[in-house]
């Protein structure tokens, strides 16, 4: 297991909130990814924290060295050379590139990106021919260009709509959010309901820039009224009660092997030549 607290020079670390009940999820998926692994990218752990807003905004300001931050959840599996991967495409990104993700939606509503899903199991998006603008990502990675000065608001409740939020303060500092053509492993379950917290950080975020509403989201579009929230709050409801069998409710167990069959990652014997 790579040692918690160390930095890769000279321009990445990983961060991810994790609880202690999900110790066996965080070594199955995101410590089994081979460049963290191997020790070759830095990945510190920010345990049983209150929400991702305050845990993210302490590692920036204790423990982040890097030029970029890589925010993820621990259920993801970022194949081999996957981050080599990265670097070649962010230096791709334009000069005012703050944020970037995996899968988000543009302008238009319109969703770009691909990751395999494990709720779903199945591809999600398609491939990019180059980074695209968005105004929403899914934030199970969110990828931050320190530099930016961007910090998140300590006032988004739990572990929702951090990324929606930070997306808006982009924006109003004139910086960019983009999609990448990264894909990944997120050995995720699917949710069944929407939890009170989400309707919380929701509410906080609508009023917060209700201003520039309505505005494209990944769970649920973000408008002046409650109708929007609690209509995609009854189909999330309704999909995971009486549309169970659609939903893949299994995480991998080893997520390697959904990655090389995918071609997202050589086999062993390939890496070792």
């Amino acid at each position: 297991m790579p040692e918690e607290g160390r930095v890769t020079p000279p321009s990445l670390q990983v961060f991810a909130c994790v609880r202690d009940a999900d110790r066996e999820i965080l070594a199955q998926n995101l410590h089994r990814s081979p460049d963290i692994a191997a020790g070759r990218v830095a990945c510190d752990i920010l345990w049983n924290t209150r929400s991702a807003a305050t845990a993210y905004n302490a590692a920036l300001d204790t423990r982040a060295q890097a030029d970029v931050i890589v925010f993820t959840h621990s259920d993801v599996y970022f194949p081999a050379g996957w981050f080599d991967g990265l670097a070649r495409a962010l230096a791709a990104l334009p000069e005012d590139w703050a944020i970037a993700g995996l899968i988000g939606r543009d302008a238009a509503g319109a969703y770009v990106g691909r990751i395999w899903d494990v709720g779903i199991n199945r591809m999600i998006g398609s491939a990019l021919p180059a980074p695209a603008p968005v105004v929403a990502i899914d934030e199970f990675v969110l990828i931050l260009r320190r530099g930016s000065g961007l910090r998140f608001d300590e006032g988004v409740p739990d572990f929702h709509c951090y990324g929606a939020d930070l997306i808006f303060e982009a924006e109003r500092r004139g910086l960019g959010t983009y999609v990448l053509d990264r894909p990944v492993i997120h050995n995720s379950k699917p949710i069944g309901r929407l939890p009170e917290s989400f309707f919380d950080a929701y509410r906080y975020v609508r009023d917060k820039w209700r201003d520039r509403l309505p505005r494209h989201g990944i769970v649920v579009d973000l408008r002046p009224g409650p109708w929007m929230l609690w209509f995609r709050a009854l189909r999330i409801r309704y999909k995971g009660t009486l549309r169970r069998s659609t939903l893949n409710f299994a995480r991998l167990q080893d997520p390697s092997l959904k990655a090389r069959d995918l071609g997202l990652e050589p086999p062993p014997e390939a890496s070792a030549a």
